[in-house]
């Protein structure tokens, strides 16, 4: 049974700290680059100004420029650090880094883990590289395997559709390769995903404003 966790870190050591206390407007997320590797998805600031406050922190040791747009760098990165033992500790788990969002000097983490005392062990040993750390959310799915109010079919769609980077910007796959991939047609995975949408936003933001989604 899966665990998902949501982490508010910060304090000192915390990735892209310096870059953080140089530049307080810093905006980051990460995103998956070709071959697997970290990117780190800069979106204030100009080019300069981000090699600048980036290159001066330790807590960033590789940083290989990939492309930019207007209001917008794309970096390959490697964290040293806590950071660097938090995707160790993920990856020995066989979990998954969600979402990673970095802002006003802190990171907001979202991790997938197979089981709960596997978010235990990272957020002691988080705590224990010197970070502070705040459990934003902790769930897990109910006995019947999938999170409450979701079908069987519908869970499969949406995990599917995270492992596949469906939900990325830009998408790594569309629907109709997705559709294939679970054997289905693409109208069939589009309606999946419609009632799962509708489910998942009546369970956090109650009936009424689910209806709108109709």
């Amino acid at each position: 049974m899966t665990t998902t966790t949501e982490l508010r870190l910060s304090g000192d050591g915390i990735a892209c700290g310096g870059a953080f206390e140089q530049w307080p407007d810093l905006e980051c997320e990460l995103e998956p680059v070709v071959a697997g590797g970290i990117g780190l998805l800069v979106t204030a600031g100009d080019r300069s100004t981000i090699e600048a406050a980036l290159g001066a922190d330790p807590t960033v040791p590789d940083l290989e420029w990939i492309a930019a747009g207007e209001g917008w760098a794309l970096y390959e990165v490697g964290f040293a650090g806590a950071f660097a033992t938090l995707f160790e500790a993920v990856a020995d788990r066989r979990g998954t880094v969600l979402e990673a969002a970095g802002r006003s000097g802190a990171w907001t983490v979202s991790l997938r883990l197979l089981r709960r005392e596997d978010a235990r062990e990272i957020y002691a040993g988080l705590v224990e590289a010197g970070l502070e750390v705040e459990v934003l959310r902790l769930s897990e799915p109910t006995a019947a395997g999938v999170p409450s109010g979701l079908t069987a079919e519908q869970y499969e769609a949406l995990a599917a559709g995270i492992e596949g980077g469906y939900f990325e910007i830009p998408r790594r796959v569309s629907l109709a390769e997705l559709a294939d991939e679970l054997g289905i047609s693409h109208q069939a995975l589009s309606e999946r995903f419609r009632r799962a949408y509708r489910t998942l936003a009546s369970s956090e933001l109650g009936d009424g404003a689910a209806a709108t989604m109709a």
